[in-house]
């Protein structure tokens, strides 16, 4: 019931720590190393924004070449094999994986990596759920540790005011 379900809200249960554990086997040990390290955290994000069209995904390449330092783009050739269809249900779970790593990047290394995640959501002129959560999770989760400004909140009393954007 919705009860039940509230009163569990904060409060983990064993089977949630099964079903990490669980998520977490199911991936590849390579990529497990990946989310632990840096360049290689910085290279599964990349790999996780890269379209299935072959156009757009060949355009994201370029823009992964240019803009990305040389150890993520060759981290991205190494694990592609790993992550071709990867499931949606893992996609999230592995990106929280990366946090810790992604922490470690220099204030510099983060803020080229932003930028180039950025240019590979936006390389088919489209933002996906997706793509908009993967950057709500990374801004939520890093903005403040590189110490740039956060957004400032809106505060919305009715739809009217924004029924353009609804």
């Amino acid at each position: 019931t919705a009860a039940a379900l509230l009163a569990s809200v904060g409060e983990p249960m064993r089977a949630h720590a099964d079903r990490a554990r669980q998520l977490i086997d199911e991936l590849p040990e390579v990529v497990r190393q990946a989310t632990r390290e840096p360049v290689g955290a910085c290279a599964l994000v990349c790999l996780l924004l890269l379209d299935r069209t072959a156009e757009i995904r060949r355009r994201q390449i370029e823009l992964l070449k240019s803009s990305a330092h040389s150890g993520v783009v060759a981290e991205v050739e190494a694990l592609s094999g790993y992550l071709p269809d990867w499931p949606p249900r893992l996609r999230l779970p592995l990106v929280e994986l990366c946090l810790p790593a992604l922490r470690r990047l220099s204030g510099e290394q983060y803020r080229r990596f932003n930028e180039t995640i950025d240019r590979l959501a936006q390389a088919d002129g489209q933002l996906s759920l997706f793509e908009f959560a993967l950057k709500t999770l990374l801004q939520r989760h890093l903005e403040a540790y590189y110490g740039t400004p956060g957004k400032r909140v809106a505060q919305i009393y009715g739809l009217r005011g924004v029924a353009w954007e609804c």
